[in-house]
């Protein structure tokens, strides 16, 4: 049986203990919170042995793995502790605050099997768009035009989290943005350069602390000389749209999905000069919140490779490469210039 706790009660229980459960001899044998009588209420809500107030104290359990969804600045705490350890690590993004904590984090890693909550990839709509990509069904890229328009719970609700606070790495850049600077370099290859301006469309302020901004304008150069503009917001009401339009000399793709499951839904249509489209996948969305089944695929590839002591993709490397991205778009945000990612 392999053994895994798990660090977060948010996301972490709603997601990842549901995801991990879908593998075959896996074992949820802890939780972490901030305090131990929400984490002894989680446990026993969820059917786990033992509940636990630090993530350190998963230590006392003898996991076999380590799943981690807190804050950023706690995220890094945490995986450099178990990496310390030697023990394999699942962690969600972003893999921390600032680039010099993810960039620890690469080190310590060396030889531990670790892994990076990317879960778009793990779709068939991405991964079709990506094999037509590659396979040269659109003929050569020249443009992408990406549109994800959300309206966040915390957002809509006006609840006052660290996912909207700027001092604690929230807002549209640590929510959406990761998501999308991984999927760039996966479909397409290197990012060579990012312009971004961001700006916060609601209040500035919630119980003195002054809100992330919550849209982002992006424009990015990539490899291959393909140019990608896009709009990400999670403060759109009443709005939900994730849109990529993939434009090449032969024929455009589109990847589209406009249900409220962020990973649900999505279709995949391939259309060539002439006006003539095919559909080449619709996924119908199921019961299941879609972040569970896209989080287990990935997961169950995390499990394989700990057991044989491999590495994966995504790993805290790729996690360190969209941290960069991150930074990068924050420098270009201040400066109001084209900047190009450290690599």
């Amino acid at each position: 049986m392999f053994k895994v706790a798990v660090a977060g009660l948010g996301f972490g229980a709603a997601v990842l203990v549901p995801a991990f459960r879908q593998i075959d001899n896996v074992k949820i044998i802890a939780i972490s919170g901030r305090t131990l009588s929400k984490a002894l209420t989680i446990s026993n809500g969820l059917q786990i042995p033992f509940g636990s107030a630090t993530y350190e104290s998963l230590l006392d359990f003898s996991p076999d793995a380590v799943a981690i969804a807190l804050p950023p600045t706690e995220n890094a705490k945490a995986a450099a502790f178990f990496l310390s350890k030697g023990i394999p690590v699942f962690c969600e993004k972003p893999i921390a605050g600032t680039m010099e904590d993810a960039r620890k984090l690469v080190m310590l890693s060396n030889g531990i099997t670790t892994a990076v909550d990317f879960q778009f990839a793990e779709l068939a709509a991405f991964e079709m768009a990506k094999a037509a990509v590659q396979q040269g069904k659109v003929g050569t890229v020249r443009h992408v035009q990406l549109t994800w328009m959300v309206e966040s719970y915390a957002n809509q609700h006006n609840v006052d989290t660290w996912k909207r606070n700027s001092e604690h790495y929230g807002g549209v850049l640590t929510m959406l943005a990761p998501h999308i600077f991984y999927l760039m370099r996966w479909m397409f290859g290197s990012i060579t350069g990012i312009s971004v301006e961001m700006s916060q469309a609601g209040q500035k302020w919630v119980n003195g602390s002054y809100l992330a901004p919550d849209t982002l304008h992006l424009y990015a150069e990539l490899e291959g000389e393909i140019r990608l503009s896009a709009i990400i917001s999670n403060a759109s009401p009443g709005f939900s749209m994730h849109r990529w339009e993939i434009v090449g000399t032969e024929a455009s793709l589109i990847v589209e999905n406009t249900t409220k499951d962020y990973m649900a839904g999505f279709t995949t249509t391939l259309a060539d000069r002439r006006g003539i489209h095919a559909l080449v996948l619709s996924e119908v969305p199921n019961q299941d919140d879609g972040r569970i089944v896209a989080t287990a695929s990935l997961a169950r590839r995390f499990v394989s490779a700990a057991r044989q002591g491999q590495q994966m993709q995504p790993s805290l490397e790729d996690g360190f490469k969209v941290q960069s991205a991150m930074e990068t778009a924050v420098r270009s945000n201040n400066s109001r210039r084209m900047i190009r990612p450290e690599d």
